[in-house]
């Protein structure tokens, strides 16, 4: 499937721009996957093709794989390869350097200061206050989903049940 990117000049070592290609991936993606998914459910099950009974996708690729799978009616299982902290620290890499929130500790004073500053900061602090508040929301609220009622555990039987009796 195209990204939409221009090609990284041949004797560049440098990777593409991450936000760039986030940015062309939800622009030029979403056309191709639909194509893909249509195309395979009109074989549905001809030329040993087995039919679609849902679609599996990476949870960072809702954008492209949600509307799809609602456009033709199939359940949407998500995998989530790699966690959420992992995706944002990716992406911002970048900007948290030029924002000082992150540094290259070279061993000088001055750098261990300046991190030991960031550190105390986010222990004891506001910013670190509120990030703790922020933090034991998330948790109750993803306790709340994975709870035998809440809603990971409701979409997942729908799920199971769904394709179950589209195999029936």
């Amino acid at each position: 499937m195209p990204d939409g990117l221009p090609p990284l000049d041949g004797d560049s070592e440098a990777t593409a721009d991450l936000d760039a290609i986030c940015d062309s991936v939800m622009v030029f993606m979403v056309a191709p996957f639909s194509d893909l998914v249509d195309d395979l459910k009109s074989r549905d099950g001809s030329r040993g093709v087995p039919p679609i009974a849902c679609i599996l996708a990476d949870g960072f690729m809702n954008f492209v794989a949600g509307p799809t799978a609602e456009r033709v009616g199939l359940p949407l299982v998500h995998l989530y390869t790699i966690n959420a902290c992992s995706l944002m620290a990716f992406k911002y890499c970048r900007s948290f350097l030029e924002r000082g929130l992150a540094s290259s500790i070279d061993g000088s004073s001055s750098e261990r200061h300046a991190a030991e500053r960031l550190v105390r900061e986010l222990l004891g602090g506001e910013k670190g206050k509120e990030l703790k508040r922020n933090a034991m929301e998330w948790k109750r609220l993803a306790a709340e989903a994975t709870s035998p009622a809440g809603s990971s555990a409701n979409n997942l039987e729908k799920l199971v049940k769904d394709v179950m009796l589209a195999r029936a």
